[in-house]
């Protein structure tokens, strides 16, 4: 689906909604509210129901956020000392090394190879990494990926939108000028809907446990895309403590990633239990070329056929690895082969295997492509669900206000009797403005001038 069909079924779902219910909503400038008392009486019952889990778990959405600091925070606020904090700080070095040990792939050393920094400095962007986590939490780690991505002049954050950037094969241009994050539209809605409800309702729940009205919940439109909120007293906000307020910032990101931990597990079981059951089962739909030998025949390959689909040999459908291997099994030194990738044929001859004398190879690596049988939807509406829940609440805890990690910052940095810290904060929330225009800007303008 391309950019036009997206954005006008988005339209037209915001209009077909806004119609029909047209008497209750509010207009403020490009922005279409719709509040509403109903769901108030549910967040008065969690609230009350289970207020310590609640203080709990937004307590440690602050150490998730802030880290270390965050834990000073904590102990200045709830007037912790002695052995206590001790403990606090021991439980804290434990779960951050458990946890960090789990992520290191994706989380540290995966963004070494996003930025394609050189093997001599990849150990010290790590240990930056793993040390500003340690210390400032998600908000710290924000912060310096947005930091790296701008020295390596790579771009580290997309606009997460149902567009469709594809060449016109339905497949998304991984190396696109424009930072964009396609995901298919239908995924998207309802994956939105999804963090919003977790992510609003968290709000309005730990408000309501801190003694905080909440004045209404509600949805609307920021032109076709869909919104949504809790509304808390603002003058009851101000009035609250340090503490009251930070664990209500924090409280919506949190819980998202929770959300999505939670989801996690039941999709990895549930996966598991279903191919087990052949309920769901995978089926091979072709190989694609992961990469080739630039000393051998295919080295001739342009770049763009790394990650393209092998279709034919020699005008044979190709669907599975044992049919490339059976085919190029019957050829020998100095015979051609023709194959077909993505449209294009090209023939090349083949040379000796300096491992095995007695066959011909071409110097092609590939890798088996494989779809969903059954439960392909399922399947991707719940993993775009999970994928969004971790990247919106990490990019929504970047210090820079309005957003959750902004107003978090600040009363953190109130709180732990940190020195000028207004002015800290204020400049941390600038730079990190600067950071985030120029990852999103940056690949538009190396295209422009490139």
């Amino acid at each position: 689906m391309g950019n036009y069909e997206s954005l006008a079924i988005l339209l037209f779902i915001a209009l077909i909604v806004y119609i029909f219910d047209r008497k209750n909503f509010t207009r403020e400038g490009i922005v279409f509210l719709r509040r509403t008392k109903r769901g108030l009486e549910i967040i008065d019952s969690i609230a009350k129901r289970h207020p310590r889990i609640i203080t709990f778990l937004a307590d440690a959405g602050i150490v998730f956020s802030f880290g270390l600091i965050g834990l000073r925070y904590l102990f200045i606020q709830k007037k912790i000392e002695g052995l206590k904090r001790v403990r606090h700080y021991a439980t804290y070095l434990l779960i951050f090394t458990l946890i960090a040990y789990i992520i290191y792939p994706v989380f540290f050393l995966g963004l070494i190879e996003a930025f394609k920094i050189p093997a001599a400095f990849s150990s010290i962007v790590v240990f930056i990494l793993i040390a500003s986590t340690f210390l400032f939490g998600v908000s710290g780690y924000g912060f310096m990926t947005l930091l790296f991505g701008a020295l390596t002049m790579s771009g580290s954050i997309k606009l997460v939108l149902p567009i469709d950037l594809s060449d016109g094969s339905g497949v998304p241009q991984e190396e696109s000028t424009v930072p964009i994050f396609y995901v298919p539209i239908i995924e998207w809605l309802i994956s939105i809907l999804f963090i919003l409800v977790v992510h609003e309702f968290s709000h309005a729940i730990v408000a309501r446990v801190e003694g905080i009205k909440v004045k209404s919940l509600g949805y609307g439109f920021f032109g076709p895309m869909p919104l949504g909120f809790a509304e808390p007293d603002e003058e009851e906000i101000k009035k609250a403590k340090s503490l009251t307020k930070t664990r209500i910032f924090g409280a919506g990101s949190f819980s998202n990633i929770i959300a999505a931990v939670i989801l996690l597990i039941i999709f990895i079981g549930t996966m598991t239990a279903g191919i087990s059951s052949g309920a769901i089962n995978y089926q091979n739909s072709g190989i694609i070329i992961t990469s080739v030998d630039a000393g051998m025949p295919a080295g001739v390959l342009p770049n763009t056929t790394i990650g393209s689909q092998l279709t034919l040999v020699d005008g044979i459908n190709i669907t599975n690895i044992s049919e490339f291997v059976s085919i190029m099994g019957t050829k020998s030194v100095g015979d051609k082969v023709i194959l077909t990738i993505d449209d294009n044929e090209y023939e090349l001859s083949l040379v000796e295997d300096p491992q095995n004398k007695t066959r011909g190879i071409i110097g092609i690596k590939v890798e088996q492509m494989r779809e969903m049988g059954s439960g392909a939807f399922i399947t991707s509406l719940v993993t775009w669900i999970i994928l969004l829940n971790i990247g919106i609440a990490l990019a929504n805890l970047f210090p820079l206000r309005p957003l959750d990690g902004g107003l978090m910052l600040e009363e953190v940095l109130i709180g732990a009797n940190i020195k000028k810290r207004k002015k800290t904060a204020e400049m941390i929330s600038k730079m990190t403005l600067f950071l985030l225009l120029f990852s999103l800007i940056m690949p538009w303008l190396m295209n422009l001038f490139g």
